[in-house]
């Protein structure tokens, strides 16, 4: 049987051929339609359309209207797909509840300096990219390289991060003299500014550098967060600004680097441009943070005029200056960290802010710290009218030589103090005012307490109290007056002659009876000073069955020294013998030439072997 095609329609084969043959193409077309894309049988003829022409389709893809599902034209996008057509593209992050947007808005999240030109080889001037970048108003990623840079201009709410790779940081290069890697030139407010993940020096060569840096200090860098930075010893100043609500977190400054010669060097410098300006540098925090080998006469950190810093967790080592100068600073807490190494004569300075508005520091409280002093340390804090101290649980592995709290206007409190060796002549000296002073909890070797106001545990202060110049007997001291005291209170004022100086008060008889066998403490505070004042010191002393003399004392103790103004005071304990006829309490002093003057401020007897417990006189 032979197939005999339709004429009329072209598709038909020209030439009959058999049934058979005709099948065979029947099944072929069919498999060929299985597998091409068709119209469901429902859809409508309107709805199926055709290809579009071969003009229209030419470097085009194929899609489907949205309205009406026609096949029609549509764009074609290159791969990998470019800055312009990523809006196209689609992103969904990983994870649960996960939204999708295009790659384009993922990617404009954050900007990279090298999105803006930035070479990163240490030798090109990559500060426009990064000024650039920054006025995108995002996010500023700094991918691991060397960036060359001088005065990046600092804008409110601007955020600054590198990346952390260990052995290839992202590395910022201060090119220029006196400049900063980050500047805030505007002179304004600036605020909520956060810089991470950065090391920061400064070129060979280059002196005066900073890695930031503030012109006007009498407006505030406000909100700033320094996190993760590694600032180098070959800058002048690490973060020199006029800081208020500013964060250190996990800092670490002149571990690395070599100052120029003849430069110093410090981690931050925060004072006004002018003392008496209504801005004030204050609400500060340093957490985390290593600080090394500063050099800058005035301190590691030299801070200024303002309330309340927090320095937490932050160790202060190899320092070949002070670890903290601060003046006027209303409230500075410091906690948790660790002084080591540090060549300074003293290791804290609480100073008094210049004029037109002096004022010291007020409310200084230290706890949990760790101190090994060095030869060079006479002193671990120094307080020019530092009131308010508060000192509880620090470890002194070794101590200052002379003193470890010296010229508190207030010591409020001392508390777990623990003293491992070394042997200082006081631990609070020349103290103007102790408020509720309390010693507790602490081991002290070889270490005096030397507090006028000191409350000691299980020792029993027991007199004498309100004594004047007349229960004291003197020999060569030409008068003896009753003073108000230059400090506070009521004072007996010695004018002295001669080489042997002696003034004592005699203990009663029912006293000395209760006395026989135990032992005491005298303590006794003054101060000198006058234009008059000697140079000798001054010992407390105890005599006992004798007529006091300058030599036939029976204990004698810590002396004081007559020449300094500020209050001081000395004991001598002894152990009263069972058989005594008589027992005085007073002091000596040596050498001196007529005229010059001591001020005794207060005389008691303490039972036991005491550190001083003083009543007024």
């Amino acid at each position: 049987m032979s197939y005999v095609p339709n004429p009329s329609d072209p598709t038909e084969p020209v030439a009959s051929r058999t049934v058979e043959s005709a099948a065979r193409e029947f099944r072929e077309i069919k498999g060929l339609l299985a597998r091409s894309l068709s119209f469901p049988a429902a859809d409508t003829p309107t709805n199926r359309g055709l290809l579009p022409p071969a003009a229209d389709r030419a470097g085009r893809v194929l899609q489907f209207n949205a309205t009406t599902g026609v096949p029609e034209a549509g764009p074609f996008f290159p791969i990998p797909v470019n800055s312009v057509d990523s809006q196209f593209a689609l992103y969904r992050a990983a994870g649960t509840g996960a939204v999708a947007t295009n790659v384009q808005s993922k990617l404009r999240e954050f900007v990279s300096v090298k999105d803006f030109g930035a070479v990163g080889d240490g030798v090109a001037d990559d500060t426009l990219a990064f000024n650039a970048a920054i006025a995108a108003g995002k996010r500023v990623f700094v991918p691991a390289g060397t960036y060359s840079v001088a005065d990046i201009a600092v804008v409110n709410n601007m955020d600054v991060e590198g990346e952390r790779v260990l052995n290839s940081p992202s590395i910022l290069l201060v090119r220029n003299n006196n400049s900063g890697a980050f500047t805030h030139s505007a002179n304004a407010f600036l605020n909520n500014i956060r810089i991470a993940n950065l090391t920061i020096r400064a070129s060979a060569g280059v002196t005066g550098a900073r890695a930031y840096k503030q012109n006007d200090k009498s407006q505030y860098s406000a909100y700033v967060v320094f996190d993760g930075l590694e600032t180098w010893q070959d800058l002048q100043i690490a973060f020199d600004g006029f800081f208020i609500f500013t964060r250190w977190e996990n800092c670490r400054d002149g571990f690395f680097g070599t100052a120029p010669g003849g430069q110093t060097h410090h981690v931050i410098d925060s004072n006004p441009a002018t003392y008496g300006q209504l801005n004030q540098t204050n609400l500060n925090q340093i957490t985390n943070c290593q600080f090394f080998r500063s050099t800058y006469a005035n301190g590691c950190i030299d801070i200024s005029y303002g309330d309340r810093w927090d320095i937490r967790g932050t160790n202060f080592e190899m320092l070949s200056t002070l670890s903290i100068r601060a003046r006027g600073i209303f409230g500075i807490h410091i906690t948790g960290c660790w002084f080591e190494h540090i060549d300074s004569s003293n290791i804290i300075l609480l100073g008094t802010s210049p004029a037109p508005n002096p004022q010291g520091v007020r409310i200084f409280e230290i706890d949990n710290c760790f101190c090994k002093a060095m030869p060079s340390n006479d002193r671990f804090v120094v307080g020019d009218w530092a009131g308010s101290t508060v000192a509880s649980n620090i470890n002194f592995a070794t101590v200052p030589t002379s003193m470890v709290f010296t010229n508190a206007s207030e010591v409020r409190q001392l508390v777990g103090i623990e003293v491992l060796s070394g042997t200082p002549t006081a631990f609070t000296a020349n103290t103007r005012q102790i408020v509720q002073g309390i010693v507790r909890d602490a081991r002290l070797e070889s270490t005096v307490i030397n507090t006028p106001e000191t409350l000691n545990q299980n020792v029993l202060p027991i007199g004498p109290t309100s004594l004047g110049q007349a229960n004291f007997t003197v020999s060569g001291i030409t008068s003896k007056t009753d003073v108000t005291s230059t400090l506070k209170g009521n004072a007996v004022r010695f004018t002295l002659v001669g080489a042997a100086n002696v003034a004592y008060y005699s203990i009663p008889s029912k006293m000395l009876d209760f006395l026989k066998g135990r032992t005491i403490t005298a303590v006794a505070s003054g101060y000198g000073g006058d234009s008059g004042s000697v140079a000798d010191g001054v010992s407390v002393c105890i005599w006992q069955s004798v007529t006091p003399g300058f030599t036939n004392h029976a204990a004698t103790g810590y002396a004081f020294t007559a020449h300094q103004a500020a209050l001081q005071c000395g004991r001598a304990t002894l152990t009263v013998d069972a058989g005594a006829t008589s027992l005085h309490i007073g002091i000596v002093v040596g050498g001196s030439n007529a005229g010059r003057n001591i001020w005794l401020e207060t005389m008691t007897v303490v039972l036991g072997n005491a550190q001083p417990t003083f009543t007024g006189l």
